[in-house]
């Protein structure tokens, strides 16, 4: 049975459980998981010592003074603190290690310019964003530099690509580059000054119509309508990507209101398939921009051209001669496929909040229907057809007519992303028009990277990548045009 020991001053009496001895007390050594879980019970017991258990040690349970915290003092008493006991032993001893290790940790020796990465950013719940998808795959997967294509979309294979060092550490060190420059820091000023100007934009290109209510100023009135629709969607953009506010949850509000209220273009729709594209760039059976997605499917590669039959096969064989009417309903084609893409895959208040929003901005089309009659029409189809060119001449040059890549290729994130990514060459009207899309080298190595920042950007990574290689693409506005229709021209033979 327990014993129990008396204490001074009325106070209660504690049971002592007496020491019991380990297996090492029997003469012969205890095998060492034995001493480890001996240790262990010894860690619980108050009174016996954690690092002398199992190891034929073990000490006597030191006298109890009081029961007070350590370090307390009682009259009558000589003020010695009482024993803490195994446990708290236990516990020291661990402190002790932790905190050597972190000083071994910080004495290491650092390469010059190091900087600790950027703390992980959150990222919407319903799939990885571009960012996770750029951090995460560029520092996880190695792979060779890749062999640049024919441009004309005949896949690169993974023997082809051949192989080459540690990729991913070139990442890493880029990415320190930037956030020790401090470029991946929220610009709010920025974004408070161009989502005003934005809203300005479209204020006035909404009412115009209403002002100017004769036909042949609603000619001009659509294209206006039209501009400032993309503009605002170009902040929803940035808002998707996480670049305007630091917590998800504001930036899809903001994504939201831009994307479904003023564009009508379900931004989850948007959302999904956008960091689809930046998650597999270029890869034919990954990427929804070449896999031939959506209601208007244009051919980008040789195997997606040979594989169309009946009207599709003809069309891939004309498919130059009819971009013009595919942009010009690319916005209805977005609307078709967001609204249907919020009914079939969303749920819950999500679904609700996106197809209210969407309904708003048909009521509000339906307003300018009512109060202009066949001109409101007019004036949405004018409007729709103007924002689609507008997209298409601002996506188009990113990427079409780069390299695409077979899905064994070996490619880590930096080298997929730079050498299947075209830059146009920056200006202020350049970048003005393209809402920052003219990087795109840099949006897709940093897509959490404010737009105000790619240009700093640039400059870290244009000569990074060619000191290391691989080839950074940048080219005048024009000589980007021309490249994308002589891409899709060269697949105009896979059809005949």
């Amino acid at each position: 049975m327990a014993r129990r020991r008396r204490r001074g001053d009325g106070a209660r009496a504690r049971p002592v459980a007496p020491p019991r001895l380990s297996l090492a007390g029997h003469g012969r050594p205890a095998p060492a998981g034995r001493r480890v879980a001996a240790a262990g019970r010894a860690a619980r017991r108050p009174g016996l010592d954690p690092l002398a258990a199992g190891h034929g040690h073990e000490r006597q349970p030191a006298p109890r003074v009081a029961p007070h915290r350590l370090g307390d003092r009682r009259p009558g008493h000589s003020g010695a603190a009482p024993h803490p006991g195994g446990a708290a032993l236990a516990r020291a001893r661990l402190r002790r290690v932790l905190h050597h290790a972190r000083l071994r940790r910080d004495r290491r020796p650092r390469p010059a310019g190091d900087a600790p990465d950027a703390p992980r950013e959150r990222v919407p719940p319903h799939g990885r964003t571009a960012d996770a998808a750029a951090d995460g795959a560029g520092l996880a997967r190695a792979g060779p530099a890749g062999r640049a294509g024919s441009g004309h979309g005949q896949p690169v294979s993974a023997a082809e690509a051949g192989p080459a060092p540690g990729p991913e550490a070139d990442y890493a060190e880029l990415r320190r580059s930037v956030v020790a420059a401090g470029l991946l820091d929220r610009r709010y000023g920025y974004y408070a000054a161009r989502g005003g100007s934005c809203a300005a934009l479209l204020v006035v290109a909404a009412a115009l119509p209403f002002l100017l209510r004769p036909a042949p100023w609603l000619a001009l009135c659509a294209p206006l309508l039209g501009f400032a629709v993309v503009q605002v969607a170009l902040v929803g953009h940035d808002a998707g990507h996480l670049e305007v506010f630091r917590a998800s949850r504001r930036n899809w509000v903001l994504g939201s209101l831009c994307w479904s209220l003023v564009a009508g273009v379900g931004f989850w729709y948007w959302n999904d398939r956008h960091n689809r594209h930046h998650g597999h760039t270029n890869d034919p059976e990954a990427d929804p921009d070449l896999q031939g997605e959506g209601l208007l499917a244009v051919a980008y590669t040789e195997s997606d051209g040979a594989a169309r039959r009946g009207w599709r096969r003809t069309a891939v064989r004309h498919q130059t001669l009819l971009i013009p009417i595919v942009v010009a309903l690319l916005a209805l084609a977005f609307r078709v496929e967001g609204t249907l893409f919020a009914w079939r895959r969303l749920g819950g208040a999500r679904r609700a909040a996106e197809l209210g929003l969407l309904g708003a901005n048909g009521l509000l089309w339906l307003g300018a229907f009512a109060a202009l009659g066949w001109r409101g029409v007019g004036l949405f189809l004018a409007s729709q057809a103007v924002a689609g060119g507008y997209l298409a001449s601002i996506i188009a040059p990113n990427h079409k007519g780069m390299p695409v890549w077979a899905r064994d290729a070996r490619l880590s994130f930096l080298e997929r992303q730079v050498l299947s990514s075209r830059n146009v060459r920056p200006s202020r009207v350049i970048d003005f028009l393209f809402g920052g899309l003219n990087y795109q080298i840099e949006h897709h190595l940093f897509p959490t990277l404010p737009r105000a920042n790619l240009g700093r950007a640039r400059a870290l990574v244009r000569p990074y990548c060619r000191e290391r290689g691989l080839e950074y693409t940048e080219v005048g506005l024009w000589t980007s045009y021309r490249m994308v229709y002589a891409a899709l021209s060269g697949l105009r033979r896979t059809a005949a």
